[in-house]
């Protein structure tokens, strides 16, 4: 709140001036005629001070002691309300001599404030389709694309947009841009558009998670939270329960040999480092086995 004080003639000049400071609300201007006041203060003014001299002359002329006191005290209070009087009127001489204006300046609490919209719809053509339905049945294994439209509807300009789907492993950089750019400052009122291109599975869920940060113009952050409101795309996935095909079949039969492999291949890198012990029980069988086989001599005791 500043209070103004602008000589009469630069009073319209100084109004307009100061409505350019910011975003004009209300305006008052009234004019007070003070001269009633002013007259009726000069006649107390005059009495009081008429009052005050009379009782100078009384204190000049005391003798005793009591009534010096007294008239000391009524002087004093006297003399107090003499200069009350007189202050009045250097203030209403003061509101005639400079007109007075009260500024008011407010700053607006910043609401930013983020619409997230996701649609789709069926196949793939680089998002060109997007904004899609808000509402798709797709049979299993189908393309479809998820479009997302994010839009400022706070009076905040918004950054670090950050928008994910965790449900598919998807962040901001696995997403076509449609429209708008992600990486700049979102402006109150604009949107960006994105796309993701993925394929049906009745396992995935869908819901994005969306992000950013409020800035001031000079893109400095500001201690405000910002409101994400969400609206769901409804994905129906319509399962597979046709029998196999060939080529599923083929599919089926590759995938089991690759396992099989697999399997072979990490048990043999396991046993590897075991060959050796067979190796060294065979030898050591044989070594035992040729030993045996040799003829021993037997010395026969002496005749006597």
């Amino acid at each position: 709140v500043l209070t103004i004080k602008v000589p009469p003639e630069n009073f319209s000049a100084a109004l307009e001036r100061l409505a350019g400071i910011g975003s004009l609300r209300t305006q008052d201007v009234r004019a007070d005629d003070v001269t009633e006041r002013v007259v009726d203060l000069e006649s107390q003014i005059r009495t009081a001070a008429a009052s005050v001299e009379r009782l100078r002359s009384f204190l000049d002329t005391a003798a005793d002691l009591e009534d010096l006191a007294a008239l000391e005290a009524e002087l004093l209070q006297r003399e107090t309300d003499l200069e009350i009087l007189r202050g009045r009127l250097r203030t209403l001489e003061d509101q005639v001599a400079l007109a007075t204006i009260v500024l008011v300046l407010t700053e607006a609490t910043p609401e930013p404030g983020l619409e997230v919209l996701q649609t789709a719809f069926v196949g793939h053509d680089d998002g060109a389709s997007c904004p899609g339905l808000d509402r798709t049945t797709v049979d299993e294994g189908t393309a479809y694309t998820l479009c997302y439209e994010v839009r400022n509807v706070g009076d905040t300009r918004l950054a670090d947009l950050d928008v994910r789907e965790p449900g598919l492993g998807a962040d901001l950089g696995d997403m076509l841009v449609v429209e708008g750019d992600p990486a700049a400052p979102i402006e109150p009122g604009d949107r960006v558009v994105l796309g993701l291109e993925t394929t049906a599975d009745p396992a995935t869920w869908i819901g994005p998670e969306v992000s950013a940060r409020a800035v001031d113009a000079n893109g400095a952050p500001l201690r405000a939270s910002v409101e994400v409101e969400r609206e769901r795309v409804t994905i129906e996935v319509v399962e597979d329960t046709s029998l196999p095909g060939f080529t599923d079949a083929v599919a089926t039969a590759w995938d089991g040999l690759q396992r099989v492999v697999g399997v072979v291949v990490f048990a043999a890198g396991i046993a590897v480092p075991f060959l050796w012990v067979p190796v060294l029980l065979g030898l050591g069988f044989w070594l035992a086995h040729h030993r045996r086989g040799e003829p021993v001599a037997i010395e026969a005791p002496a005749a006597d």
